[in-house]
This record gives C-alpha cells, sequence and structure tokens, in this order.
C-alpha cells in the first residue's frame, strides 16, 4: 500500500527528530548518578531497590518520600531498578526516550489539531533540542518532569480526538491520562486552563455567540453538532478535570507542608516571591533566546534591584498587551503566551518549594508556547511584510537553512550542556562558573567532597558559601558537620549555634548539635535537642534513631524502642536502627518481636552484611528464643548468609551456636570446626580460644547461651 505524501513526510519528520534528540544527548548516556536528589530517588533508597512488589507498590502510593506524592514516578524507577539495578546508564536511557516519545507526540499532536505540518516540526524540534530542557533529561530525579510530560502529550492527543468526535470514552481517556500525569507530578494542574486555550486556538471551538448550556448528564456534556460551543460550555467540560487538579493540590500541599519542603512567609515574603517571580518569567525568556550561562542552581536572592523587577514587570505586561492586540488575527499569539504564563505558575515560587529563585526544568512544559509564538508568527511576519520574496523560492530556501542552522546551533549547545551533567562535581564546579555568588553551588558541592577524602576542600567551600551569604543557616549547619570530623568540635558547635540563631526552626541542626553533646557524654543536654527536633519535624528519621540511643544509654529500652520503631516509619533503610531495635528488643526479653525486626531486615536488603551475623550471635545466643523462631533464625543464616560468608570465622561462629540451639549438635560441630580452621586455632586451649571452648560443649551435646547483652550498635548519625 503506497503512502500519501503527507504520510512519508510526517514519517520523515519523526525520523529527524528521533536522530537529532538522540545525537545532541547521546552524552547523557555515560553520565552518572549525582548527589543531587538521585540518592533519594535512587541510590540510597532501600524501599526502590527491593524492585516491584506488593510491598514496594504500596509504598509509591503512600509516601511522601522526597518531599512529593508521585506514585507513578515511583513505579517507572521501581522498574528501571528491575532492569538496570544500579547501572546509571538505563535510567539515563529511559528518560532520554521519554524526552524522544514527548517530542514525535507533541509533532504529531500539533499538527493534528493545527493541520499545519511544518509550523508543528518546527514546535517540535525546538523542544527537543533546545538546553533549557537538558536539566530534565539529564538529571535522572526529574524522571518526573519527562515522565509527567508523556502523559500530558497523551492527554493532548486524547482530548483532540474526543474535540473532532466527542465521545464519552474519549474524554474519560484523556481524564485517566491526566490523572497518571498527576501521579508522576503533580505540577501538571494548570492542565485544565491548557485545554481552554486549545478549545481558543488550534481547535477554534469557541461559538461566535454564546448558547445555552446543555442540560445535566452523567456523562460528559456534548457540544453542539456545528463542533461550536460557548465559553460556559467549555468551562464546564472541563470541571472534572479541575476537580483531579484540585484533589491533587491538597495531597502535594500537605505532603510538602509535613516534610517541611514550602519555605516560610518569613524567609521568603510575599513581596520578594512575586518579584521574583517576575525576573523569572523575563530571565527565562533571555535563557530561551541566548541559553547561556545554563546551571542547575540558581540562588534566591532577598536583595533585589527595583528597577530590573519594576522593567521585568513592564516586558511581561507589554506583550500581553501585545497578543491582546492581535487576538483576532494571530490567535496563536494568545494561546502560545498563556500557555507559558498558566503552565508556570506552580513553579514560578509563590508557593516556594527548597531555595532557588528559578530552575531549567520548569521550562520543560511552558516553553512550548513560546515555541508556538515563533513557528506560526515569524512566517506570518515574514508573508506580511515580504509577501513578494516569500513566493520566491531561494527565499524559501533561505529560510529553511536558517532554521536547519538554529537547530543545529541549539543541538550543539545542548550536547556541551548535557556533559556538565556528568558527575556531582562536574555539575556543581560548572553552576559556580556559570553563574555569580552562587551559595547554593558552593554548599551542595561542599557536602560531596568529604566522600571523596577531600574534607579541607568541603569547609573551603562551606566557608566560601557563607562569605557569599552569612546568615546562610543550612551552610553553618554543614560545616559544622565538616569541623566536627576534622575534631574540632567547639567550633562545630558554635556554627550549629549560630545556625539555631537564623532558623530556630531547623530540626535537621538541633540533631547534628545533639550529636556533637552526645559525644561529650551530655545525654540529658543531647536528649533535650533530639526531642525539639521532633516536636519541629516528627517525620525526621534521624532525630528518632537519635533519641532512642540516647535512651538505650540510659536505661529506657521500651522508650527506645518506640524511637527505632519510628525512624523506620519512616526511613525503612536504616540498617543500624534495626541493629538497635533488635538489641532493645532482646534487652526487654522481647525475643519474638526482635525475630520480627530480623526478617523484616532481612527482607529488605535481601542480602548479608557484618552486623546481620552481630544480630544472628545475639539471637542465637538467648536461651529464651522459641524452638520455631530458632529454626527461622537458621534458616534466613543458611540462604542469605552462608553463600557469601561461608568463609568468615565469625558468621560461622555464630550459626554454630545456632545450629546447637536448635539440637542440631553434628552441624554445630563441623560449622565451628571450619571456624577454627579458618582462624588458623585449631590447636589453641579452650582456656584462650572461646570458639575452642564452644566446640568441647557441642562434642558433649551442650548448647552456648549467654546472660549479658552488648551496648548500643551504630554510631549517631549526622546530616
Amino acid at each position: 500500500m503506497r503512502l500519501s505524501a503527507d504520510t512519508r513526510a510526517i514519517t520523515l519528520i519523526c525520523l529527524f527528530l528521533l536522530a537529532a534528540t538522540l545525537a545532541a544527548y547521546w552524552p547523557v548516556l555515560g553520565n552518572r548518578f549525582v548527589d543531587f536528589d538521585d540518592p533519594l530517588y535512587v541510590t540510597e533508597n532501600a524501599v526502590l531497590q527491593q524492585g516491584l512488589n506488593l510491598n514496594t507498590i504500596r509504598w509509591a502510593v503512600f509516601s511522601n518520600h522526597a518531599y512529593n506524592w508521585h506514585p507513578v514516578t515511583w513505579l517507572s524507577l521501581m522498574m528501571d531498578f528491575e532492569l538496570y539495578r544500579l547501572k546509571p546508564m538505563g535510567y539515563h536511557l529511559t528518560n532520554l526516550l521519554l524526552h524522544i516519545a514527548n517530542t514525535i507526540l507533541l509533532f504529531i499532536v500539533l499538527t493534528r489539531m493545527t493541520r499545519k505540518m511544518w509550523p508543528s516540526a518546527i514546535v517540535a524540534a525546538f523542544f527537543a533540542l533546545h538546553p533549557l530542557h537538558v536539566e530534565s533529561v539529564a538529571w535522572i530525579s526529574e524522571r518526573k518532569d519527562v515522565l509527567s510530560t508523556f502523559f500530558f502529550m497523551l492527554t493532548l492527543w486524547a482530548y483532540a480526538r474526543y474535540a473532532d468526535r466527542p465521545r464519552v470514552g474519549q474524554y474519560l481517556v484523556a481524564l485517566a491520562l491526566f490523572a497518571a500525569g498527576l501521579m508522576a507530578k503533580p505540577l501538571l494542574v494548570s492542565l485544565p486552563l491548557v485545554l481552554i486555550l486549545l478549545d481558543y486556538w488550534p481547535l477554534q471551538r469557541l461559538s461566535p455567540s454564546p448558547q445555552p448550556l446543555p442540560p445535566q448528564r452523567s456523562s460528559p456534556p456534548q457540544q453542539p453538532e456545528n463542533g461550536r460551543s460557548s465559553w460556559r460550555f467549555l468551562v464546564l467540560e472541563k470541571v472534572p478535570f479541575a476537580a483531579l487538579a484540585a484533589i491533587v493540590c491538597v495531597i502535594t500541599f500537605i505532603v510538602q507542608h509535613t516534610t517541611g519542603a514550602v519555605g516560610s512567609f518569613t524567609q521568603y515574603p510575599l513581596g520578594i516571591r512575586v518579584a521574583n517571580a517576575a525576573l523569572a518569567y523575563q530571565n527565562y525568556l533571555v535563557h530561551t533566546v541566548w541559553p547561556k550561562h545554563l546551571a542547575c542552581l540558581y540562588p534566591y536572592k532577598l536583595n533585589l534591584i527595583f528597577w530590573k523587577v519594576l522593567l521585568a514587570g513592564a516586558i511581561l505586561l507589554a506583550v500581553t498587551a501585545l497578543v491582546l492586540r492581535f487576538r483576532r488575527h494571530a490567535r496563536y499569539l494568545s494561546t502560545g503566551w498563556f500557555w507559558y504564563l498558566i503552565t508556570l505558575v506552580p513553579m514560578i515560587g509563590l508557593v516556594q518549594v527548597g531555595n532557588q529563585a528559578m530552575a531549567d526544568r520548569y521550562t520543560y512544559i511552558p516553553l512550548i508556547g513560546i515555541f508556538i509564538m515563533i513557528a506560526w508568527g515569524i512566517p506570518d511576519l515574514v508573508l506580511h511584510f515580504l509577501p513578494e520574496l516569500l513566493r520566491r523560492k531561494m527565499m524559501l530556501y533561505a529560510l529553511s537553512i536558517l532554521a536547519c542552522g538554529i537547530m543545529m546551533l541549539l543541538g550543539i549547545a545542548t550536547w556541551f550542556q548535557s556533559g556538565t551533567w556528568k558527575d556531582t562535581v562536574t555539575v556543581f564546579e560548572h553552576a559556580i562558573v556559570a553563574t555569580e555568588n552562587n551559595y547554593l553551588a558552593h554548599n551542595n558541592l561542599a557536602n560531596v567532597l568529604p566522600g571523596q577524602g577531600r574534607l579541607d576542600d568541603a569547609v573551603y567551600h562551606y566557608a566560601e558559601a557563607l562569605r557569599i551569604r552569612p546568615n546562610y543557616a543550612e551552610a553553618h549547619n554543614n560545616i559544622g558537620v565538616a569541623l566536627a570530623r576534622q575534631g574540632k568540635v567547639d567550633e562545630a558547635i558554635a556554627h550549629y549555634r549560630e545556625a539555631l540563631r537564623l532558623r530556630p526552626d531547623c530540626a535537621e541542626v538541633y540533631v547534628n548539635l545533639g550529636a556533637v553533646l552526645y559525644g561529650r557524654r551530655n545525654l540529658d543536654e543531647a536528649a533535650g535537642l533530639f526531642g525539639q527536633a521532633i516536636r519541629i519535624n516528627p517525620f525526621l528519621a534521624n532525630a528518632h534513631y537519635n533519641m532512642g540511643i540516647v535512651l538505650a544509654q540510659k536505661g529506657l529500652m521500651a522508650e527506645a524502642v518506640s524511637h527505632y520503631v519510628a525512624a523506620l516509619e519512616i526511613r525503612p533503610d536504616m540498617m543500624d536502627a534495626y541493629n538497635n531495635l533488635i538489641l532493645a528488643l532482646v534487652t526487654c526479653n522481647e525475643y519474638g518481636k526482635a525475630m520480627i525486626a530480623f526478617r523484616a531486615a532481612i527482607r529488605l536488603y535481601r542480602e548479608w552484611s557484618p552486623p546481620m551475623t552481630g544480630n544472628l550471635w545475639l539471637l542465637a545466643t538467648r536461651q529464651g528464643l522459641s524452638t520455631a523462631d530458632r529454626a527461622d533464625l537458621i534458616r534466613m543464616a543458611e540462604q542469605v548468609g552462608l553463600p557469601e560468608y561461608g568463609l568468615d570465622p565469625a558468621f560461622l561462629d555464630s550459626l554454630g551456636v545456632a545450629y546447637a540451639g536448635a539440637g542440631r549438635f553434628p552441624e554445630a560441630v563441623a560449622i565451628t570446626r571450619q571456624a577454627l580452621l579458618l582462624m588458623g586455632a585449631e590447636s589453641q586451649t579452650d582456656e584462650n580460644n572461646p570458639v575452642g571452648y564452644r566446640l568441647k560443649l557441642y562434642e558433649k551435646n551442650e548448647p552456648y547461651y549467654e546472660d549479658s547483652i552488648p551496648g548500643n550498635r551504630g554510631s549517631l548519625p549526622a546530616f
């Protein structure tokens, strides 16, 4: 069957978009994880690393981890973990494929809505290749961006089909796709207004004169036969979409407030927020035209220059007036401009989440509006002012060559920008160079340097952050952690106290100050600080964990247990919390509950570790452990621990104790002899070798038990 010319052209354009996007973003496939939310999302997320199962699906639906509610994003990352484990190339590949899919869908949707193939191709090419979109694609944690946009595009596609031939089924498909997009990233809440803009142009569903509302019915309202509708009808049609958006707004507001992600009006006054929003709108436009000095972080400035804010506001008002002036003759200007303004509202900072003034990733969907204005506006301008030239083929060729040249330049810029996300150090060093006085980048770079053995460099960058912004509480807190690691405890305490003076509501600082005071054996003061942290933020796992350690030191084991459990409910990946919970439960003679915690740790990590050997020993040496629990303990040790730790004398000795406690003395003898051989201590006497002493007991069919219990295991974590 022979394809039509339009079908062949559309296919070739899609192939071009695919090839160009792959070429521009090829460097991301060699990039690594970055310590900028990637630990929260993947590398240190123990729940996600269990892969897809009923427990992790339930967690994805109800979790507020990473300060967001986006279950579809979690499920996507879990699927990636099933495929790639912790190989970053796989996650980058998924992001890139989603970006390619978004590009092609954008082209197809615009072509269907406008019946204009080449302007739609220009919009899609801008979307695919503009370097402002690198952050959304090259940053694994921004899976939520490319994934939610995928559902956004599918929603537009389903809505376009519904607009052509209104059917309940198509309407419900669009609604379901929108719901999936909201569960990938809640910032899609502006989509109902985007649909109204598309009704205005290019769908042109608005009738020239108002029509009465149709009678209420259970199914979505049906538009009149002529395909045109009144404003009231079109708004009513979006009510279910708006209801979904409102529900997700409430959920997101609750999640971000309970996790402390939303900045207070004391930190960011309303006037500053409005002024920063005007500047951000303007700066995004500047970066669109001249995408230079792009960075992963743009610090929030509280001392704004008045005339710059005034100029930004004037530019926005002037453009708005201009597009309204031409609303009859160039409807695409109104749709494109208000698309840009409206879709940026959730990210513009009126509700401040985080401490960035703006972010490249926020432009991923909004810039489509600007690209529409360019793709339709420039041909109209040329047609209006140079109608004769436009009829000449040479002029058409020149415009085509110019467009291809711009796309090539954007692709090259995207290729280089993709390389700035190579690893953690690269991305923050680039941000320091690309921006001025970027205290956020200095602070975040310093956070990762201690892990590379560069503690002195970390202190330097924290000091730079404080030089730029002396009242930056987070940097005072972080430099306190670094100084404490250097043994400069008094200096660390001074910075912690300064951080609390600046931000008395910062729970993390109370935890860190409590940790250094605990190290000085000031248990009561440390407990008070941990308690204050919990009162400020009940969802801070380290505060509960540290409180548990202090209470255990004071002999209050039952209270310690409750805090260990609270820590694990918030962060199930805290292995030290499992270890100390098991120890506390054993101290309380709650052996059955201790076994429940041991099983939970095994299920979570699905591998053995030295702390597991300590737990095995602790439980196996308890005379009161039930027969069933002892058998289960042996089974887990054999299945999970023995394959990897079969040559570890400590593990074999502990397993021998468990065998003997279960009455399996021949196995206890055999495995304990193996432990002795590995220790090179076969000839040692009973008095000098406890393992040999236990072997003698097993040979006489006697188990080995202990009454003593060790102290706390695990150290106090610091942020």
